[in-house]
């Protein structure tokens, strides 16, 4: 999966196979979306890579066990699930339904963020927002404890992003 794959090649990972990853994940998700279909459930141990000699790298999405279908009338999603660090922070901020291709993009995001940054990085600098909001606190102090603890980690890991590829800040 991508986990072990980030895990094996930090450092390793260049510009291009970064790509492949993230073009094949948002097609296979732009499929899923266009039959009704959410994932709610996108993190790298969810995205298989297959290496065909043909082919190259080929993406899978698997884990389909927390999608909902959507009607095309409604494209919110009910209730919370996901993986911390990956579910949009509208699951853990709202009472009522969110985006859910919203909330899928969101952890595409989030999965090219923790492919880029360096070891640690991303449990020590993303991760404090989730663990910081508990899910039985009122949805107003919800969201202040969120905002609180992931603006300087928003801050931080983009000024890292931009060490890293020093091009994205220019663009």
């Amino acid at each position: 999966d991508l986990y072990d794959f980030n895990e094996k090649f930090k450092y390793v990972i260049d510009d291009n196979a970064l790509a492949v990853v993230l073009r094949q994940l948002i097609n296979g998700m732009e499929y899923c979306w266009s039959k009704g279909i959410v994932h709610r459930d996108l993190k790298p141990e969810n995205v298989l890579l297959h290496m065909d000699k043909d082919h190259g790298m080929i993406v899978k999405i698997c884990d389909f066990g927390l999608c909902e279908q959507l009607s095309p009338a409604d494209t919110q999603v009910k209730g919370f699930c996901g993986s911390p660090g990956f579910f949009a922070p509208e699951a853990l901020l709202k009472q009522e339904g969110f985006c859910g291709v919203r909330g899928d993009t969101f952890s595409i995001g989030s999965i090219a963020l923790e492919m880029l940054l360096p070891p640690q990085y991303f449990g020590k600098q993303w991760m404090p927002g989730y663990s910081a909001t508990k899910r039985d606190m009122p949805t107003a102090q919800r969201a202040k404890e969120f905002e609180s603890a992931m603006s300087d980690t928003v801050t931080s890991a983009l000024y890292k992003v931009y060490e890293l590829f020093p091009f994205c800040a220019s663009q």
